[in-house]
């Protein structure tokens, strides 16, 4: 799998980046910033966040999580890790808004072999989620997209090319999927973008932009509410690009950094907003002053941030209209929290 960034905080371990994705080739029609005509912009000031608690799991105990975070269906997807297992068979919980958990566990697939390993995970809108597993037998290797009901009850698995390593799986929508995947493990260089039917079938391929995987984190890519894929590329500077569900080259926006050595690693999305985690340089390679904080851009006004915020002892998980949730710990148990935006 490819690299993510951790940041320690009691017993919890905050996913800063999500290692993994890519991109389209550009059309020459597509609308491009300018990079160089935002080098000197002037940048908001950082701000505090004030999370509230709106939510607190029932049953989940805060280990710490592995893995994306993801909000669909009035609730907020997590991966507890567990202390008895590997990350990779931690089953995936929804916390609701009113704090029951339901858990998707991989050990409810049928026929599935003892030795597996859950690589990816997504959630659609109406709260079905299906992941990719990757399960062996003797000799044998193979690999399924599967599916289970908003409730966590098993609905269906189909195979996929068992040579494949996956490393991220995106939903999007008409019963196809995203599927970042590799032919060996921990290799961003040797990645492929699939498209796949709920069949497990490839429908297309995807070419990568050149040099992922180079830089010091990898890409990240979401589908987002408006149907679009964004692409963050932690490049320097950071850059977006957003394509239609066909493939489409929509618009390349340039970010600023919003402080000097500033790389991205990761974000969340809103159709219009995106929340970029910045981290410093230095930290990330084990040395330095810590910093970290979230960017948030309104893509149709380019690449300036329109708000900075102050890192907070929090998992980011979505930005919701004019709140940001996040995913935190009250009591040992994990638990939603949000902070309105300012305007």
């Amino acid at each position: 799998m490819s690299r993510r960034e951790l940041v320690s905080w009691l017993t919890i371990f905050v996913v800063l980046s999500a290692c993994v994705a890519g991109a389209l080739d550009d059309k020459p029609k597509a609308k491009e910033s300018d990079a160089r005509k935002h080098s000197n912009a002037s940048l908001p000031p950082e701000q505090s966040l004030e999370l509230s608690t709106t939510a607190v799991a029932s049953t989940v105990l805060a280990n710490g999580t592995f893995g994306g975070i993801h909000c669909a269906a009035g609730g907020v997807y997590i991966r507890p890790l567990s202390i008895s297992e590997s990350a990779y068979k931690s089953p995936i919980v929804r916390i609701s808004k009113d704090g029951q958990s339901t858990v998707f566990d991989a050990r409810r697939i049928p026929d599935l072999p003892p030795k597996y390993d859950v690589y990816a995970y997504d959630v659609d809108h109406d709260g079905r989620l299906h992941e990719l597993v990757k399960a062996r037998q003797g000799s044998s290797s193979f690999l399924y997209l599967v599916s289970f009901a908003r409730d966590g009850s098993f609905a269906w698995k189909h195979s996929v090319d068992s040579s494949l390593v996956p490393m991220r799986l995106k939903v999007l929508g008409d019963n196809q999927f995203l599927v970042l995947a590799s032919t060996e493990p921990n290799n961003v260089k040797d990645s492929q973008l699939l498209v796949i039917d709920d069949s497990g079938g490839v429908k297309r391929t995807l070419p990568l932009p050149a040099g992922s995987g180079q830089s010091m984190v990898g890409p990240d890519v979401i589908v987002g509410r408006d149907q679009n894929l964004y692409v963050l590329e932690p490049s320097s500077p950071a850059v977006v690009r957003v394509y239609d569900y066909s493939g489409q080259l929509i618009r390349t926006t340039p970010l600023t950094d919003p402080f000097k050595d500033a790389q991205a690693t990761g974000m969340v999305e809103d159709s219009r907003q995106i929340a970029v985690t910045y981290q410093s340089k230095d930290s990330l390679k084990g040395s330095g002053e810590f910093k970290l904080v979230y960017a948030i851009y309104d893509l149709q006004e380019g690449g300036v941030p329109v708000k900075i915020y102050k890192w907070v002892k929090a998992i980011p998980a979505c930005i919701q209209g004019q709140s940001f949730t996040f995913v935190t710990t009250q009591n040992g148990r994990f638990a939603v929290a949000e902070a309105p935006l300012s305007k």
